[in-house]
């Protein structure tokens, strides 16, 4: 089970050097499309880097009967599968350009027995920004992810926090 306390704890205080969004080809126009807009969806992965620390690499993943959110090494995607397309430098994105990660907190589904995690929301320096599972206007149970910033997921209400880990500077 991944422990994503520990995933984040080495990255509190650092950076925000890189956002990428990894769409699978068949999602990569639609997601160009929407690249400045608060949220959108889409399938494939999102690479996170900050600074002096190895990067991130958020997709989803099959686990039981649920998807839930996972390291790419977790699910095996087939070599260039996926595109590359870097955050949009405009707000509201551009706003996390060089911002300092300040806390992490991951979430589950409410219904969720095992609480696995489906979503990670990252407070910065530049404001707030979501990573999950879901679809077009909810984080949940789905094969593709659901990103979001300055904004929370519509349904936040179906959400539990399942651990966070924050900056002593924050």
């Amino acid at each position: 089970m991944m422990n994503w306390a520990e995933l984040y704890r080495p990255r509190l205080g650092k950076a925000l050097v890189s956002l990428v969004w990894m769409p699978i080809t068949a999602d990569t126009s639609h997601l160009v499309s929407e690249l400045a807009t608060p949220s959108f969806s889409f399938s494939g992965a999102v690479h996170l880097r900050f600074e002096g620390a190895a990067a991130i690499d958020l997709t989803w993943n099959w686990k039981g009967d649920r998807y839930t959110l996972a390291t790419i090494e977790q699910r095996a995607w087939q070599p260039h599968a996926l595109d590359r397309i870097q955050m949009s430098l405009e707000p509201p994105w551009g706003d996390l350009q060089s911002a300092v990660l300040t806390a992490a907190e991951s979430f589950a589904l409410s219904d969720d027995p095992e609480r696995n995690v489906v979503a990670v929301r990252h407070e910065t320096s530049g404001g707030q920004f979501w990573i999950g599972t879901g679809g077009s206007d909810f984080i949940g149970d789905f094969d593709d992810l659901w990103v979001g910033v300055a904004c929370d997921p519509p349904n936040l209400a179906e959400l539990v926090s399942v651990g966070r880990v924050e900056s002593s500077f924050a």
